[in-house]
This record gives C-alpha cells, structure tokens and sequence, in this order.
C-alpha cells in the first residue's frame, strides 16, 4: 500500500484494484477484531458505560462487511478478478 501512496496519480488501474482490495481485507479483518475484542470486554467489565462503543463498533462493522465486498475480495485474491477500485467503497 505504501507503494500505491506514493505513486500518487501514476497509479495504474490494476495497481488501484490491488491496493483497493488489501484495504478492503483490512477493513474486514479489523471490525471482526473489532467485534471479538468488544464482546470480551463487555463481558469482564458488564455494560456500564460501554454500551455505547459496542454500538458504534457494531454500526461501524455492518457497513464495511457486506457480503458482496467479502466476494469481491474473494474473487479478487483466488480468481484474480480485477473489480475497479471505485466498487470498493
């Protein structure tokens, strides 16, 4: 990814795919995390106070992981299926 930030507006449209599908696999991975560390905290510490990060971790994890963004992926790593960056989002 850091390659892609550097070429800037040099970056061709299958560097931009490729870059555009590692962000979205790290999107994916950090709300899962995300949702793993948040039901563990919730359960050691109980709701007080917390309830509301859950909430927004939760919101947060729903709009990232859709299941066409999770195919993609998918597509794009096992079938190399070069989706344009401007689906990711």
């Amino acid at each position: 990814m850091a390659r892609a930030l550097r070429a800037g507006r040099e970056l061709d449209p299958e560097r931009r795919a490729d870059t555009a599908a590692l962000v979205a696999a790290a999107e994916t991975v950090a709300f899962r995390a995300a949702l793993l560390v948040g039901e563990r905290v919730l359960e050691l510490a109980g709701a007080e106070g917390l309830d509301r990060f859950w909430r927004n971790i939760r919101v947060l994890a729903k709009r990232g992981s859709s299941g066409p963004t999770l195919r993609a992926i998918g597509d794009h790593f096992l079938n190399s299926v070069r989706t344009p960056s401007a689906q990711w989002t």
